[in-house]
């Protein structure tokens, strides 16, 4: 957290000759983004390269994540266009993470294009690749639902547990937007998995998480046990299973 050790961490390594490694500048990098300076992890970023050395998924990931975080969609995607001008290949890790932040912008065409490119770059979509989606559905439905209750006369207060802290900001999407969601529910749904209801609802996700339906192997990603409970996928993203 103390960025300002880290660079003096650094000064010290070059007084006593020792050359900092991609790993080094990789947790520069990380540790500039988490205190906001973004300016500072682009700049270590740069100097990587200055020095010599490759970045690699890691180094662009880190900054591609801090961006979609702030909502500043144009600069991730550079990123990743950074990312294939280095012949760095992006991982399924930084498409989720492009997924989620176009999603939560409610950008779902955008989202929906990343999803559908992940197999021609040779990776599977996991649950985690399904989850910005599933959020931004459940957002919509609770909207829905606030605007039902307060159209009746329900007093605010009454409907305040309707606003989880990861709703998104965008709940009004328009017919592009809304048939991506719609497809990418589906896709969700022929991929073999389900939205799974957590008793912990201080999960940074919601009180869910999406997983391979029971029976379905998904490599990495195993059934996973304790208190859960498996939704019907009519009730898990509003429409009716095939």
């Amino acid at each position: 957290r103390d960025v300002r050790a880290l660079d003096e961490t650094l000064a010290d390594m070059e007084r006593a000759g020792v050359a900092p490694d991609v790993v080094t500048f990789n947790t520069l990098i990380r540790a500039r983004c988490h205190v906001g300076d973004i300016a500072g992890a682009e700049r270590a970023l740069a100097e990587m390269q200055q020095a010599g050395l490759s970045p690699n998924v890691v180094s662009f990931s880190t900054l591609m994540a801090h961006y979609c975080r702030e909502g500043d969609m144009s600069a991730a995607e550079f990123t990743l266009e950074q990312m294939r001008d280095a012949g760095v290949a992006a991982d399924l890790q930084a498409h989720n993470t492009l997924i989620d932040g176009w999603c939560s912008k409610g950008e779902v065409v955008r989202a929906w294009a990343h999803l559908r490119a992940m197999p021609g770059r040779g990776y599977r979509p996991n649950g985690r690749s399904f989850v910005p989606f599933v959020k931004l559905e459940r957002a919509r439905a609770q909207s829905r639902a606030r605007d039902q209750a307060q159209a009746k006369g329900e007093a605010a207060a009454g409907t305040q547990a309707l606003a989880p802290a990861w709703e998104a900001d965008t709940y009004e999407l328009g017919k592009a937007d809304g048939d991506a969601l719609e497809a990418a529910l589906a896709r969700m749904r022929s991929d073999g998995f389900v939205v799974v209801e957590r008793a912990d609802s201080a999960e940074k996700n919601g009180p869910f998480s999406v997983l391979p339906a029971r029976g379905r192997q998904h490599r990495g990603h195993p059934q996973k046990r304790g208190r859960v409970r498996v939704e019907r996928q009519d009730r898990a993203v509003g429409n009716k299973a095939p």
